[in-house]
């Protein structure tokens, strides 16, 4: 990282499955379809692709995202208690 010289740096990623992996895939593939022909893309062909897109990756289930804040909580607790560690 040439803007901090001196840093180490250490990422992480959280992965919470929402859908199943077919139907996260058609998801994707609808929404490059659509960033490839949005100009001929009719209106309701945007809508369903954006629904897609959403219950894809943002299910509307309210215990679904408390459980998901949770684990996501305990994840980057569990980080940086074994960064703090050494």
């Amino acid at each position: 990282m040439d803007e901090l010289p001196g840093t180490e740096l250490t990422a992480i990623t959280l992965e919470f499955g929402t859908q199943d992996a077919i139907t996260v895939l058609r998801a994707l593939q609808a929404d490059n379809w659509l960033w490839l022909h949005r100009a001929e893309a009719a209106e309701e062909q945007v809508a369903r692709v954006a629904g897609l897109v959403r219950a894809a990756f943002d299910p509307p289930e309210e215990t679904w995202r408390a459980e998901i804040l949770d684990r996501g909580l305990a994840g980057i607790t569990a980080a940086v208690t074994g960064l703090a560690a050494g």
